[in-house]
């Protein structure tokens, strides 16, 4: 199968949710309960955060949803891979390159994975830190 991506455009967001929304809440199942898939929506409405979808060239099929985040740090601008849940990982990987092709467009100077440590089994990205979370209280 040949896959390709494309980049949901802000004002079809609520258009693609319902194809959108289960990648969402699978990727968001693994997270740290800082975001529901309403807040995610939320956030793709602003045009705080961006959607990609990876689908099977000549089909409707959608395979994977991710959600990228620009960071404007002090020095640099980074695009992070907030979520991405799907199926097939290791046939359309390498589409990464179309999302490293955009942030570059974007002025970013680094693009970075917010994932689980299987990441590192999948990808050619150096792991640079890993973190760490404890919760403080219930809310």
């Amino acid at each position: 199968m040949k896959y390709g991506a494309y980049l949901v455009p802000t004002a079809a967001i609520e258009k693609a949710w319902p194809d959108a929304k289960p990648f969402i809440e699978r990727a968001l199942a693994f997270g740290t309960g800082r975001r529901e898939p309403d807040d995610v929506k939320q956030q793709l409405k602003d045009g705080d955060a961006a959607l990609w979808f990876v689908y099977v060239v000549d089909s409707d099929e959608i395979h994977a949803a991710a959600v990228t985040e620009i960071i404007d740090y002090p020095r640099k601008r980074v695009l992070d891979l907030a979520l991405m849940a799907g199926v097939g990982l290791a046939e359309w990987l390498a589409l990464l390159g179309k999302l490293e092709d955009w942030a570059r467009g974007l002025g970013c100077h680094q693009i970075q994975i917010h994932g689980r440590a299987g990441w590192g089994r999948v990808t050619s990205y150096p792991e640079a830190a890993r973190v760490y979370v404890k919760e403080l209280c219930d809310g």
